[in-house]
């Protein structure tokens, strides 16, 4: 009798917290990008991460992104998150929900 032991490690990964080094950053979707007014970064992304944080806004560029999917958090809290963070980086992030076959999850650019 064999024991499948992929399920238990991959039940490990998704019950860890979250960091930001988990989350690649890449170009952002024509989605979002639609909403870029200007490249013209005044505050760059010199910030260093808190030492809670969960998510790489402030190592985002004007233009980048990162991806979490839909299954790892909530979409009303991550809409809430990334409104405080544009108040607290005086910088313009948005939330785009992809939610088709090619992409199911929620991307956070940086449009400013």
């Amino acid at each position: 009798m064999e024991i499948d032991t992929e399920l238990p490690k991959q039940r490990e990964l998704e019950d860890r917290p979250l960091n930001p080094t988990d989350f690649h950053i890449i170009e952002c979707s024509p989605k979002a990008s639609i909403q870029i007014k200007s490249m013209d970064d005044t505050v760059g992304t010199s910030q260093p991460l808190h030492k809670r944080a969960i998510y790489p806004y402030e190592l985002l560029r004007i233009g980048e992104c990162f991806t979490v999917p839909l299954n790892a958090a909530k979409e009303g809290t991550l809409r809430n998150l990334t409104c405080r963070k544009n108040i607290m980086l005086e910088k313009k992030f948005i939330v785009v929900k992809h939610n088709n076959e090619d992409a199911r999850c929620f991307e956070v650019a940086r449009i400013a």
